[in-house]
């Protein structure tokens, strides 16, 4: 549906009504035309001088929730904005504006620098939710950031490591795996503890996603670790997805697990049938290839989805 507000409703609303409404928009599922969002992104665009930062962290959170891409003109606008009140922006408001940025697959690099910037000043007071944002988003979008930003990153987040869900622990990992980040075995080994006495509570997809991003950032696990994460495997096998189930196999074979040390060939191999997940890897020559050989390069990985 279109939603409440109509053509003639945009032009009356103040620029903190019209932030909130389409919000709004996002938050209650309503599902606007691209005809519709058009002409909303248009009056966005005509009051943007006048949007603070939570109407700017609100309006881009939402065009991302809807699948809104605006024009060229539209984010130079909002880009503009954005770094005009950029000291403005709270914990929150950066990790939304930074996640609707990579859900949007815009890379404004010098607009991306200076918010980060700030960021790096709001560490303390952010949640653990908004410190997986802001790293997921980065990773997503590829950009790199100072060493100095990602060692204060790390310094936060890890005082955060227990309030982390399965989630945001499997997403953050991924990410630090994309930007190829060199982390501290210290820190990584805290990180891995943590995920660890919480294996439970991780679904199938999380752990492909937490032992690929392990092996791709070429850290071996304790013994300890690797023996409960591999009952892991044994105890939820059959939630697996065939590319899961590859990439799990890939990173065991990095780790030096190879024939039926693996341990998902050597389930692989004594299950009684065969199932939807075999047909998938026995069909997809790469997955076979992660699954049968170790292939000595993190190039032949291909990695879980997230």
């Amino acid at each position: 549906s279109q939603g409440p507000c109509n053509d003639d409703i945009l032009p009356m609303l103040t620029p903190k009504q019209l932030a909130d409404a389409i919000w709004g928009f996002a938050k209650q599922g309503h599902t606007p035309t691209h005809e519709f969002m058009a002409v909303v992104a248009q009056e966005v665009l005509s009051k943007l001088d006048h949007f603070g930062s939570q109407d700017l962290s609100n309006t881009i959170w939402a065009l991302a929730v809807l699948k809104y891409q605006p024009d060229p003109a539209w984010w130079e606008e909002f880009e503009r904005q954005v770094y005009k009140n950029v000291t403005e922006f709270s914990g929150r408001e950066l990790a939304n504006l930074m996640w609707a940025l990579a859900v949007l697959d815009h890379r404004p690099k010098w607009m991306l620098d200076s918010v980060l910037d700030h960021a790096l000043n709001s560490f303390e007071s952010s949640s653990a939710n908004s410190l997986h944002l802001l790293i997921w988003s980065l990773g997503k979008l590829g950009h790199m950031p100072s060493e100095e930003w990602m060692h204060e990153f790390q310094q936060a987040s890890q005082a955060a490591f227990f309030q982390f869900t399965p989630s945001e622990m499997a997403n953050m990992i991924w990410a630090f795996a994309k930007l190829g980040t060199k982390l501290p075995d210290m820190w990584l080994d805290n990180f891995l503890m943590v995920a660890q006495w919480r294996f439970p509570s991780f679904s199938a997809k999380l752990l492909s996603i937490l032992v690929w991003s392990t092996a791709m950032l070429d850290h071996s696990p304790s013994q300890e670790w690797m023996l409960c994460f591999e009952q892991q495997i044994r105890e939820k096998f059959e939630e697996f997805s065939g590319q899961e189930l590859a990439c799990i196999a890939w990173a065991l074979r990095r780790f030096g697990c190879d024939g039926e040390s693996n341990a998902v060939f050597y389930m692989l191999e004594r299950q009684e049938g065969f199932r939807e997940v075999d047909f998938e890897i026995l069909g997809n020559s790469k997955l076979l290839g992660q699954v049968m050989t170790w292939r000595g390069s993190s190039s032949g990985a291909t990695g879980p989805p997230t």
